[in-house]
């Protein structure tokens, strides 16, 4: 079975109407063309940061710098000590913003 007629697949993967696969791109079609971020998309993005950012700095300190994989010290997750390490986390977003939290959680005013 090969891809679509007007898709060309990009890594191997079929292409079929009744599956959806993130591979194929249509021939002519370009991201860049007209295309517009949605104006939420960039607070979806600063939750994944903070989580990946809060999620390291727990990891580095819990489990050790040098540690490979997850340590049982995270096996549950302690989610009282997961929100002080996303009240504490701070990096500088994709937009050049600095992103940080006070002390009750809430993020810079806009």
């Amino acid at each position: 079975m090969g891809a679509l007629p007007g898709f060309k697949n990009t890594s191997g993967m079929l292409c079929s109407p009744q599956r959806t696969c993130v591979a194929c791109v249509a021939v002519n079609e370009s991201l860049s063309d007209e295309y517009t971020q949605d104006a939420k998309l960039g607070f979806v993005v600063n939750a994944i940061y903070t989580m990946a950012h809060a999620l390291d700095s727990m990891y580095r300190d819990v489990c050790g710098e040098k540690s490979a994989g997850l340590c049982g010290a995270m096996k549950p997750v302690n989610g009282s000590l997961f929100l002080r390490y996303l009240i504490n986390a701070s990096f500088v977003s994709y937009s050049g913003d600095y992103i940080s939290f006070d002390a009750a959680g809430d993020p810079p005013a806009r």
